[in-house]
């Protein structure tokens, strides 16, 4: 059962990569690619490997060493084996919000409940506010709410981008930005994750505190924080690990 319906794919990594195969090996190396996403690796076995990409065993005889230089020992491939750890890794936070959001729900249901369990009349008269009170001031509050936790996230990954020194790094459609993705389904803890390793990558290379920093408008644009894994603790100063290298990054963006 396939672990993501889409499996991530770096065009230009893709075609300087595959240049020199004839189009039945292109289509083979996909084949054998998408099973490996599918299935989460390959079998070290010929018959099976034949099987995958369409072909014949005497056709897999000749073509497999043209293919197996795609791959390490035992079929396996770097560059999938990090795409297949960062969508765990990410599935696993969705998850744990999920359950976060189901538990509020809960308890905000069991708020909602009390009143009606203790609708009983009071011996004495007490203190409360009117239907029409309430009907105007929960939404108001309620509003008031989502503004502060959404200016709190974004709090947390201004605090986490690194700095570009006296360079311009416009704070406001910055946060303008990031809360529109997050309305569009971004997740603002994997964003902020995102930028403390982009940070961490990048005062490790020295360039933090410079304008070689792209500005936060421009990084949340590129929505970079797919860039980095969302699986690994900061611990360190190296580069986190999966973490895109700086000449990685040219090549997506040609920009720092």
């Amino acid at each position: 059962m396939s672990r993501r319906p889409w499996m991530a794919l770096w065009i230009g990594d893709f075609l300087a990569d595959t240049m020199h195969l004839s189009d039945a090996l292109t289509g083979n190396y996909v084949l054998l690619i998408c099973h490996y996403w599918q299935h989460g690796g390959l079998p070290d076995d010929p018959e099976q490997l034949a099987r995958i990409c369409k072909m014949s065993r005497e056709q897999w005889g000749k073509r497999s060493p043209v293919l197996e230089a795609f791959f390490q020992d035992g079929w396996k491939h770097k560059r999938i084996e990090d795409e297949l750890a960062k969508a765990a890794a990410y599935s696993e936070i969705q998850r744990a919000r999920a359950n976060e959001r189901w538990q509020e729900s809960d308890a905000d249901g069991i708020a909602t409940a009390l009143p009606a369990r203790a609708s009983s009349p009071s011996p004495s008269p007490s203190p409360s506010l009117s239907k029409t009170t309430t009907e105007s001031v929960a939404p108001s509050c309620g509003r008031a709410a989502t503004r502060t936790a959404a200016d709190d996230d974004f709090q947390k990954f201004w605090k986490a981008y690194p700095t570009r020194g006296s360079a311009a790094n416009p704070k406001k459609p910055a946060r303008d930005k990031f809360q529109r993705a997050v309305k569009a389904g971004a997740d603002p803890q994997v964003i902020t994750l995102a930028a403390k390793r982009y940070a961490q990558l990048e005062t490790a290379a020295g360039r933090a505190g410079t304008e070689k920093i792209a500005q936060a408008l421009t990084w949340l644009n590129q929505q970079r924080w797919n860039d980095y894994p969302p699986e690994a603790a900061l611990n360190g100063t190296g580069p986190p690990p999966g973490a895109p290298s700086h000449e990685e990054l040219q090549r997506k963006y040609g920009v720092h």
